[in-house]
């Protein structure tokens, strides 16, 4: 259903939205979940339809999030009996989107065109031009310049002050905010969380459920863009993995925590 009403508004409306391109994320991640586990053809059809939509919303992060979880998924949670035959698949997949990337842009570019849908991402990789920054390498001189001169940093959003929207970068943010060495333990007891939470899933579908946040609205994107303090998918993640180490403590221990 969700695809629907994103796809609805692709068509739509014209321009690039990396917005919508983000709230459609997390539904085409758990929908190749969900297709990755019992290679359903409702499944499929509706991945690739999503696919599709992310990119004719002419935004890179968010196809390059849908990847990022597509090999977390297999590395992390797909149970094969030779793993070693499923990543030798991966790299000959690769190997074959590599041989062929031009024939493949130019396919997507001209079903995408046909339904009225931004071509940017495809555009960009025709180009050569997919790897750039959009200005954000004169974010990051400008807050390594700061943190270089405050290394115990400036307190909660002070990115702000030195760009013009935010740091596009969890990191930079985190050392700007709390310095370098409170921004990195931070970071560090973030990993931690995550870690200990994946590895105490009692199911498949748990560790697709964390692996699809932290891929999309909940890590991932704020390596790209946005701020954690404007995520709340971001928070949402903290609690479902406190919860779920809480939850193994408890049935260890046989105490409530």
């Amino acid at each position: 259903a969700s695809l629907i009403v994103f796809g609805t508004a692709a068509l739509q409306i014209g321009d690039d939205n990396m917005c919508r391109a983000y709230k459609l994320l997390p539904h085409v991640s758990l929908t190749a979940g969900y297709f990755f586990e019992k290679y359903q053809k409702i499944d499929l059809i509706a991945m690739i339809i999503g696919f599709v939509l992310l990119i004719s919303y002419g935004t890179r992060g968010p196809v390059v999030a849908i990847i990022v979880f597509a090999f977390a998924y297999f590395i992390f949670v797909k149970q094969t009996k030779n793993k070693i035959v499923a990543y030798l698949a991966i790299i000959l997949f690769l190997l074959v989107v590599f041989l062929f990337m031009d024939e493949i842009i130019d396919f997507l570019r001209e079903i995408v065109s046909r339904m009225g849908m931004s071509t940017r991402i495809l555009d960009s990789f025709k180009e050569g031009e997919i790897a750039d920054p959009n200005g954000r390498d004169n974010i990051n001189k400008t807050l390594l310049s700061v943190i270089k001169e405050n290394p115990w940093g400036l307190g909660v959003a002070a990115d702000r002050e030195f760009t013009t929207a935010y740091a596009h970068n969890i990191i930079l943010e985190l050392w700007v905010s709390f310095g370098v060495l409170g921004g990195s333990l931070i970071f560090g007891i973030l990993i931690a969380l995550y870690i200990s939470a994946l590895s105490k899933c009692e199911s498949s579908k748990e560790k697709t459920f964390i692996i699809a946040l932290l891929c999309t609205n909940s890590f991932f994107k704020l390596f790209l863009s946005s701020s954690y303090l404007l995520e709340p998918h971001f928070f949402l993640l903290i609690g479902i993995c406190v919860g779920i180490i809480r939850r193994s403590k408890e049935e260890n221990t046989g105490e409530i925590l």
